[in-house]
């Protein structure tokens, strides 16, 4: 996709490389200071204008981002990039009209843009023009035709106009582009060829969990969320807890293997099978399910012919799983619109593909759960024509603390006894540059300040942020007062935590932070980003500072660091543990509010 751009801008390639590599690592007041010099230079190049203006927009200067795509257009009225990137601020304030003239304007231009042709695609699909949006996506094919998601809106628009041929070959194109989308699309139809239309149970529902491993694996917050899931309903009285069945994707058990252990050890969990139906984990329930139905075949024979038509719901339905049609009582889970506020930090067709597959659920008389108000509003905000039914359903997180050896293995770490804890994954939008500039603030002002991060292994990372981040590190000399911990096991994680003087969450955009969860449920003080999701979160519990502002996390640092104790500290952990059991107690009602909401629906 980036081809059209390398082409314009092979006169000025290494001021503008320099730019671009500070865009693309999210260095955006870099790459604003880089673009400004390089117009100083070239000041008749429109597309330098753009460049600025799009890193503005990133740093929430809407109104200079603005002014410098202008500034682009008066040189160059079909500049395309900023007359997609007026689309996508008009599009941000709810004015579609408007968004949809710049994004036909920036696809007409004499360089189409090509996200501006898939977002049009989109919409045409989501309005029933299924035509035009198959001949918009031919032309976005014409531009680009390794763009994943425009094979599969070809497919998605073809099927729709009976070309059932032309949809086939372009499902096939896409999963070339994209192996795992066409794969995970395909594993569960196996097991449900039709929908189950008959009224769930009311009590005792049986629920199933699809696990598709490469969308979990490298995702602990998803991990934790599957496993916070089931404790929490695991809490319900015996009489109204829902059973569940994990479907997990054929030979990926090994990859969700801790995910699966600490699932299967909660009551609420009858069975985990894989997408053949063959049997993984069965408990005695199963066994005397089958006996009721007067089986006398084998439990993988049971769970093929009879248990998977007994399914009430299927939770939690992430992307791509959007598609399968035939899944009974889905429940669709949108964890957060990131990719609605921070662009940036996807490929371009990714950032299509969601805008596309989320408009086309709006449209769907289905439900979908958000884990925050903030996200929902996010929601209504972006896809205003909706017949889905939304609902938020806040988890709580269930930390596990394993006394057998914790000690020793939390002594092994070797950390000091006062230090700041962030476990975060090292993503764009966790925000570590911000939390590396402050430690280095910190020490600049005479701290001695330790901070400790887990998450994947920045030296054996093969990414570019993460290269990145090394990078930083190094320039800022942070020594020993930075650890990077790697991945620990979650419940040497919790011991971290426990020890640490406070929880240190930087990150710019969360649908609902299981880290502030964690942090909350043993009482640890947490200083966080000042985003609405952590003021819903947290409310006044918490001390904030500006996000993406390193000097405002610095102050909030060192304005705490003398009244702040490391722990362990019993009283404040029985204190939220007290706190917790009536949450987990709260949060479960809830979910099954929202079911029984549904099947009321379903009658």
């Amino acid at each position: 996709m980036l081809t059209w751009f390398r082409r314009r801008t092979a006169n000025f390639e290494t001021e503008s490389r320099i730019a671009e590599e500070a865009l693309n690592r999210g260095d955006f007041e870099q790459a604003s200071i880089a673009y400004e010099n390089i117009a100083k230079k070239w000041p008749n190049v429109a597309f330098v204008r753009s460049r600025r203006g799009r890193a503005l927009m990133e740093l929430g200067r809407q109104d200079e981002a603005i002014g410098e795509f202008e500034q682009a257009l008066e040189l160059d009225p079909s500049e395309p990039e900023a007359l997609f990137n007026r689309g996508i601020i008009a599009q941000r304030s709810g004015a579609e009209s408007e968004a949809r003239s710049f994004f036909e304007r920036a696809f007409a231009s004499r360089y189409p843009h090509p996200e501006a042709g898939l977002k049009l695609a989109a919409a045409a699909v989501a309005e029933g023009s299924p035509a035009t949006a198959l001949e918009l996506y031919r032309r976005v094919l014409d531009i680009d035709p390794t763009i994943a998601e425009a094979q599969y809106g070809y497919g998605e628009a073809a099927m729709l106009l009976g070309r059932d041929r032309d949809a086939l070959h372009a499902f096939q194109r896409a999963a070339v582009i994209r192996p795992v989308l066409a794969e995970a699309t395909a594993i569960f139809e196996r097991l449900f060829q039709t929908s189950v239309q008959r009224r769930p149970r009311s009590a005792r529902p049986l629920i199933c969990i699809p696990i598709v491993a490469a969308y979990y694996q490298n995702w602990l917050g998803g991990q934790t969320y599957l496993i916070n899931f089931v404790r929490i309903m695991s809490a319900v009285p015996k009489g109204q807890r829902p059973r569940f069945i994990v479907v997990v994707h054929c030979d990926e058990q090994e990859r969700m293997h801790s995910v699966l252990d600490a699932i299967s050890g909660n009551d609420a969990v009858i069975g985990i099978t894989d997408s053949k139906g063959e049997l993984i984990l069965s408990k005695p329930v199963l066994e005397r399910m089958k006996r009721h139905r007067n089986k006398s075949a084998s439990l993988t024979r049971f769970v093929l012919e009879d248990l998977m038509t007994m399914v009430d719901w299927t939770f939690p339905l992430l992307y791509p799983l959007w598609r399968v049609p035939a899944l009974p009582g889905p429940l669709f889970w949108i964890p957060d619109l990131q990719h609605r506020f921070w662009p940036s930090f996807f490929s371009a067709e990714e950032v299509a593909g969601r805008d596309r597959d989320m408009k086309a659920l709006a449209a769907r008389a289905a439900p979908i759960i958000f884990s925050s108000l903030s996200a929902q509003r996010d929601f209504g905000d972006h896809f205003q024509n909706q017949r889905c039914r939304t609902h938020v359903w806040r988890f709580v997180s269930s930390p596990t603390h394993d006394s057998q050896g914790a000690d020793d293995r939390y002594q092994a770490l070797d950390l000091p006894a006062r230090f700041y804890y962030t476990p975060n994954q090292y993503w764009r939008h966790k925000d570590h540059t911000t939390l590396f500039r402050a430690l280095r603030r910190i020490l600049d002002q005479g701290h001695d300040v330790t901070f400790v991060c887990t998450g994947t292994d920045l030296q054996t990372a093969t990414d570019e942020y993460s290269r990145e981040l090394l990078l930083l590190i190094e320039t800022l000399s942070l020594g020993r007062h930075l650890r990077l911990l790697g991945v620990l096991p979650r419940s040497d994680q919790i011991e971290v935590m426990r020890h640490s003087c406070a929880i240190i969450q930087p990150s710019l955009f969360e649908g609902w932070s299981t880290v502030v969860e964690d942090a909350r449920a043993i009482g640890r003080p947490i200083i966080a980003s000042d985003i609405p999701v952590h003021r819903e979160q947290l409310g006044e519990n918490a001390t904030y500072f500006a996000p993406h502002d390193p000097k405002s996390l610095a102050a909030a640092v060192t304005a705490l660091d003398s009244t702040l104790l490391p722990g362990p500290a019993p009283e404040q952990e029985a204190a939220a543990l007290a706190n917790l059991k009536q949450r987990t107690e709260a949060s479960a009602q809830q979910f099954l509010a929202i079911l029984k909401h549904e099947a009321a629906l379903r009658a």
